[in-house]
């Protein structure tokens, strides 16, 4: 059973919100949209869609990954915004995707829980 390392996790989401902020503030384009606009190409995606489905029948995983789809949607929007030349504040965008990351981490710690629960 492949259980995701969690500070991996975050070290990744951490990475990946620093590119996705310089792109949306116009710094520079690091990420591929296909990161930006769909959850299950990046790492914890990949789990969520892969690995971690042998979890799928708990609560606290459909809040995870509720969570993970939350953040990309919001991330998809201000994408395209900035694309179609109507993004006016990134950093409002920004305030809803870190807090869309807090929602995410608080309910992955209670997946942590419920997995280690189990053992």
């Amino acid at each position: 059973m492949a259980v995701m390392h969690f500070p991996d996790a975050v070290d990744q989401h951490r990475k990946w919100l620093e590119k996705l902020t310089a792109s949306l503030r116009g710094e520079r384009d690091e990420l591929p949209e296909y990161e930006i606009i769909c959850d299950d190409k990046c790492m914890i995606g990949q789990w969520l869609y892969g690995d971690g489905m042998v979890f799928d029948q708990l609560p606290e995983f459909q809040m995870v990954r509720k969570h993970h789809k939350d953040l990309h949607d919001i991330a998809a929007e201000a994408w395209a915004q900035k694309i179609e030349g109507s993004l006016n504040d990134p950093e409002a965008f920004l305030r809803k995707i870190k807090d869309a990351g807090h929602h995410l981490f608080m309910s992955w710690n209670e997946l942590n829980l419920q997995i280690g629960a189990l053992d």
